[in-house]
């Protein structure tokens, strides 16, 4: 049996990267989410609420304990800008967003989507955002949600 020269071996190696190349190719570019067929304001109503507490780490905590009591995983948590993002792999993804509005109050908001056929769906269903969010994270704060001024 002969042996390859080392010139050999080195083309032999680079036609076997170039004809695995193609597999590692990235895939075409998703469009962005698809729009929903709410208002801006409508969609703001349906997914911020505002609860009497000017605690942000019990807020923090709580919507921590929502999310992973409803089955997602935090992806990030940032505590200094009272946000947390998650997923429910591979088909949704929830981002709650604290903000103080004054020494008493803090506001929450909601932003979910679903991953449907390759496309990312904006929850827009009032439904979800009262009966599977709001409503467990108003029990595990323990306080009651208020409606958040359009």
């Amino acid at each position: 049996m002969a042996l390859m020269s080392r010139s050999a071996r080195r083309a032999v190696f680079l036609l076997g990267l170039a004809l695995g190349a193609p597999g590692c190719a990235r895939p075409p570019a998703e469009a962005g989410p698809v729009p929903v067929a709410r208002s801006a304001q409508d969609l703001r109503v349906v997914q911020n609420r505002v609860v009497a507490t000017g605690n942000g780490e019990q807020v923090m905590r709580a919507m921590a304990a929502t999310l992973q009591d409803r089955g997602f995983r935090m992806a990030e948590v940032d505590v200094g800008a009272g946000r947390i993002a998650a997923t429910r792999w591979p088909f949704q993804r929830i981002t709650l967003q604290q903000r103080r509005l004054d020494a008493g109050r803090t506001g929450i908001e909601a932003d979910a989507y679903v991953r449907i056929e390759g496309q990312d769906v904006q929850v827009d269903d009032p439904r979800y955002y009262e009966t599977d969010l709001f409503g467990p994270l108003s029990q595990a704060l323990g306080l009651p949600l208020g409606a958040a001024a359009p």
